[in-house]
């Protein structure tokens, strides 16, 4: 929900009462699909910071922005991108009325437009005749074009229409039908709009009564209201994974753990780093989503297609009458006739009917081929009805596993969900290769060492790291290591990842890679302190990569790297 709508409105809120009259010092990119835009405070300040940073990440699989006070540019590989906005100010920033666009509008007459759109993400800036100038991506094929804005499409009809126009939706699982109510909502609020209203997301709109889409419509209403005028933002964990991102409460994560920030900046930030937003799980989890998504898109597709047959080409019933009628009226009627005007006498109306002939055939064959043609027409019409049937249950399908994968948040848990859709996975070419223990280790967000007796060493990268490693991933009966009195990264060798008893020899290589990353990796002995995990806690509003640990031991180590 870091991309949601609602999400970003706030954002957009928040950074324009942060940003406005702020100047554009630098726009530059050093990691694909990721722009940094450093902005400047128009004159020295003594208590706020006078820079301020804005992240922008367009990556298909986690579309995000935050601020951050401070970032460390890379001295190399690093390029600079929309030179025509640097040393300009910012007028003010907003978001979009229908669409997942922040614009921040810039003196000269110009706008940036940050268009959080999955996989077509981008940065564009855009002249007041709307003129596309320059392009973070695909510039190629954008720059020159003239943008165009969406239409609003936010509104929600009033309680009869609402229910009116879902009624129309009669067989469509109401998962999907309320996707055209609710555009805004996504996949993790439509879960919380059902659990409030306490339906079944996999139910069809005609199984549903009148009470029951009322309830929906108005839980959405309000849900709407308070996703407008609240911004809390919480993570939702289950041990160490985290499972949601969200700036309301979810009550159907009511029984996980849930931690409540003052910053959303902050709030996105540690669930990008809890959630490992980049590994293997998060890419493997989005390819399997696109493959869904493509596959329930061909489906609904098809459905709608054949709902509209449905209402054109049932012609049995005519095809049969006109033969009918040929057969009444054969006594009067020739070969080589192109057409037959005859009186309707099976209804009793008499009205003349214009029956087409086919000149070659005798009006008798003429008659078998209307009545060949309705036959035809009955057994295509019974094979739409079974295609749909069919079609149906394949969408209520898809929307559940798309339902059940949105809420994964873990390699684990991923891999359950692939074992358990195997055969669905194989049949629509998603199923996944086999990764080694070694890839599997690869995915923690943290340096990983192996150290004697072959336990696993966790090593933090930066502040926010540390943070998650010493407060999401460190167990109770792990060692936690820190050089003492200086800055460096946490570190935690995971009791039981090894063979037998933690041996001084393993302890010893641990504590030196925290050693190795600190302040001290210099001096030739450098002391660091040791406890188990269970006597490590963050003060409330403690700054990123501050802990309070209890119980420490001090031992003196060379700092150095593991040989492995």
């Amino acid at each position: 929900m870091i991309a949601n709508y609602y999400t970003l409105r706030h954002i957009a809120v928040q950074l324009n009462q942060q940003l406005k009259g702020w100047i554009v010092r630098e726009v530059f990119s050093q990691n694909k699909n990721e722009l940094i835009l450093a902005f400047e405070a128009p004159s020295a300040r003594t208590v706020q910071p006078t820079r301020a940073y804005l992240i922008v990440r367009c990556e298909p699989s986690e579309n995000c922005l935050f601020l951050m006070e401070s970032f460390a540019r890379a001295k190399r590989n690093s390029i600079d991108l929309f030179p025509q906005i640097i040393g300009l100010t910012v007028g003010s920033v907003s978001i979009h009325s229908a669409d997942r666009q922040i614009a921040l509008a810039i003196e000269s007459g110009v706008r940036l437009l940050i268009q959080m759109f999955g996989s077509r993400a981008n940065v564009l800036l855009v002249h007041d005749n709307n003129e596309v100038s320059d392009s973070f991506l695909r510039s190629r094929e954008i720059v020159g074009q003239t943008h165009s804005e969406r239409v609003d499409r936010e509104s929600v009809a009033d309680k009869e229409s609402f229910l009116r126009q879902l009624r129309g939706l009669a067989e469509m699982p109401i998962g999907v039908a309320l996707k055209k109510f609710f555009p805004f909502f996504g996949g993790i609020l439509l879960t919380e709009l059902f659990h409030r209203a306490g339906i079944a997301r996999s139910e069809t709109v005609d199984h549903l009564s009148d009470d029951e889409i009322l309830r929906l419509f108005l839980e959405g209403g309000a849900m709407i209201e308070e996703l407008r005028s609240t911004c809390l933002p919480r993570i939702y964990y289950e041990g160490a994974n985290a499972l949601e991102f969200s700036i309301i409460d979810l009550h159907h994560c009511r029984q996980y753990e849930k931690r409540e920030f003052d910053s959303l900046s902050e709030a996105i930030r540690t669930y990008l780093g809890t959630t490992k937003s980049f590994d293997r799980a998060a890419r493997e989890k989005a390819r399997i989503q696109q493959g869904l998504n493509k596959e329930l898109e061909r489906v609904t597709r098809t459905l709608e297609k054949i709902s509209h047959e449905a209402e054109s080409a049932d012609r049995a019933g005519e095809y049969e009458r006109m033969g009918e009628l040929l057969k009444a009226h054969l006594h009067e009627l020739g070969k080589g006739m192109a057409e037959a005007i005859v009186e309707n006498i099976l209804d009793g109306s008499n009205e003349l009917v214009t029956v087409p002939l086919d000149k070659n055939l005798t009006p008798a064959k003429n008659a078998d081929r209307y009545f060949e043609r309705a036959k035809k027409s009955r057994i295509a019409m019974d094979e739409k009805k079974k295609q749909k049937t069919r079609l149906t249950q394949e969408q209520s399908v898809l929307m559940t596993a798309l339902g059940k994968l949105e809420t994964l948040s873990s390699s684990d848990e991923l891999d359950a969900f692939l074992e358990e859709h195997r055969e669905m996975m194989h049949s629509l070419g998603l199923a996944k290769a086999a990764h080694s223990k070694k890839a599997k280790e690869e995915d923690v967000p943290f340096r990983v060492f192996r150290v004697a007796g072959d336990f696993v060493v966790w090593a933090g990268k930066n502040g926010e790291n540390n943070d998650l490693l010493s407060t999401r991933y460190t167990k109770s009966k792990d060692l936690w290591f820190h050089a003492r009195a200086v800055g460096g990264s946490h570190v935690v060798l995971k009791f039981g990842s090894g063979k037998g008893e933690i041996s001084k020899h393993a302890i010893d290589e641990a504590a030196g890679i925290a050693a190795y990353y600190s302040k001290m990796k210099s001096s030739k002995l450098v002391p660091v302190s040791v406890c188990e995990g269970k006597y490590v806690r963050k003060p409330k509003g403690a700054p990123a990569g501050t802990v309070t640990i209890e119980r420490e031991k001090v031992i003196f180590v060379e700092p150095r790297l593991p040989m492995n």
